[in-house]
């Protein structure tokens, strides 16, 4: 009889063990489940955002646009970054090729009489940090973080292009000996 009671006290104990085990599997996927409802929701909300855009453009000074006014990439680049003002980061992922190739094709076709360092150097970044943008933007699983962050940065390297645009064209007084 001793024999039954602990083969019977075993079996209870198994069935209480496989129980539990059982509810809190359940549970874990339950939660599982409700942090991947969030994590969706949040990168919907996030895909909606606006950009964060400059609120200050720094525009060309009037012999500065009158030396790109034939460069006609230029003209298609700054068309790119007035859209994106009005983009979402949805937006921007299915324009993200047409902003890499608009920075692309300007960097190589600046005109001769605006090379210097500076300028190509601006260039350059505004080509990388595009590059990015495209490469984020085509990811399976975009880091919609990294992508708001990248693309705020891309407005910012074209002004800051125009900048050394201008800077071509600053006339410093004479100095006195």
């Amino acid at each position: 009889m001793n024999f039954f009671v602990m083969k019977w006290n075993i079996d209870y104990k198994l069935t209480v063990l496989s129980w539990v085990l059982l509810l809190s599997i359940s549970c874990e996927k339950s939660s599982s489940e409700n942090q991947n409802e969030n994590k969706a929701s949040e990168t919907e909300e996030l895909k909606s955002q606006s950009l964060d855009f400059p609120n200050q453009p720094i525009l060309l000074s009037s012999e500065a646009k009158e030396a790109v006014e034939d460069w006609e990439l230029y003209q298609a680049m700054e068309t790119e970054i007035e859209r994106m003002e009005s983009f979402k980061l949805e937006d921007l992922i299915a324009n993200s090729s047409v902003i890499y190739k608009a920075a692309d094709t300007l960097q190589k076709t600046l005109p001769q009489k605006l090379r210097n360092r500076p300028v190509s150097a601006r260039l350059k970044v505004l080509h990388s940090k595009t590059a990015q943008l495209n490469q984020l933007a085509e990811r399976q699983q975009p880091d919609y973080q990294e992508m708001k962050k990248v693309a705020n940065e891309v407005p910012i390297d074209f002004y800051n292009l125009n900048i050394q645009l201008n800077e071509l064209f600053l006339e410093f007084p004479p100095m006195e000996q």
